[in-house]
């Protein structure tokens, strides 16, 4: 289930962000939570991801960033670009430069179009289960969203790698989130009913890149992006 709340913040500084994105995007995620959240000083968004709603419109997202805004690329994964939006020219609108980075989230191989609801009905925690209508104005949210953002709780309601909710899990508490015993456990057991295939797949990457330090091997990467970052 779904609630549709007004933004209450970031009114003048997504106007370009609309323009960008309208009818052809969505925002999920931290920025969309920090523009409706209760708190006086909500946690800030640490970027702005931005979903299109088809292959089309990814095309048309990227060249109004980089063609008609001309944001410069930062880096780019497999799974999306990220834009150098803070340190633009100074004949490039200042609205953009005071935003977080923008970063155009790629679509899925094969994908026709994206729903925002089965978009963050993937993600973990409650307080990013939610997206911004550009063309509607308003963030639509989990029916839980209000009240663990009003007290920064950390409710897991998916785990599609326990290395992962656990490294996010401790990404968040950093930015003052709290994370319940029994959010732990959900963790614990997950693991606890992986094969041990998987755990020794685990075990052994980690104890390659152990090893080598920062110097992953491009193989060892694409393992590690598959078995922990999946979303």
């Amino acid at each position: 289930m779904r609630i549709t709340t007004d933004i209450n913040r970031g009114f003048s500084e997504t106007l370009r962000i609309k323009e960008i994105i309208s009818n052809h995007g969505f925002i999920c995620g931290g920025y969309a939570r920090w523009m409706i959240s209760p708190r006086i000083n909500p946690v800030p968004p640490a970027d702005i991801d931005i979903y299109a709603y088809s292959i089309n419109g990814y095309d048309t997202i990227r060249r109004n960033i980089e063609q008609f805004y001309g944001i410069p690329i930062k880096f780019e994964s497999a799974r999306a670009i990220t834009y150098d939006n803070q340190n633009l020219k100074i004949n490039i609108d200042p609205k953009l430069r005071v935003l977080p980075p923008i970063q155009l989230i790629k679509p899925l191989e094969g994908m026709v179009s994206t729903d925002p609801n089965e978009v963050v009905d993937k993600f973990d925690f409650t307080v990013i289960r939610c997206w911004y209508d550009a063309n509607d104005g308003v963030v639509n949210h989990d029916t839980e969203f209000m009240k663990d953002e009003a007290s920064l709780r950390l409710r897991i309601k998916n785990i599609h790698c326990p290395f992962t909710s656990l490294r996010r899990c401790i990404k968040y508490t950093k930015r003052g989130y709290k994370l319940l015993f029994e959010e732990m456990i959900k963790i614990f057991e997950d693991y606890a009913g992986r094969p041990e295939s998987y755990k020794n797949e685990c075990k052994e990457l980690i104890s390659r890149i152990s090893n080598v330090g920062e110097d992953v091997s491009p193989a060892d990467l694409s393992v590690l992006q598959r078995l922990f970052y999946v979303d």
